[in-house]
């Protein structure tokens, strides 16, 4: 089944692309090349290595503290 998205020309990748915020974060050199390492053994890349730890450690603060915004549905 085609995308909704597929109709406009545009493919899912491009919209989830579209609907992701940047941030910019300070980190020391020897934390950052362990960063890519762990990444590289991974196969992934620093970028989605870090939104892993993020969602990752968002699920555990949930787990513990209830879901996050669930009076906002």
């Amino acid at each position: 089944m085609k995308s909704i998205w597929a109709h406009f020309g545009v493919n899912d990748f491009e919209v989830i692309l579209v609907s992701m915020k940047a941030i910019s974060i300070r980190i020391d050199s020897e934390t950052l090349d362990k960063l890519h390492y762990v990444a590289d053994y991974e196969g992934r890349s620093a970028n989605s290595q870090v939104r892993i730890l993020i969602r990752d450690c968002i699920e555990k603060f949930e787990r513990e503290h209830g879901k996050i915004f669930e009076d906002k549905k």
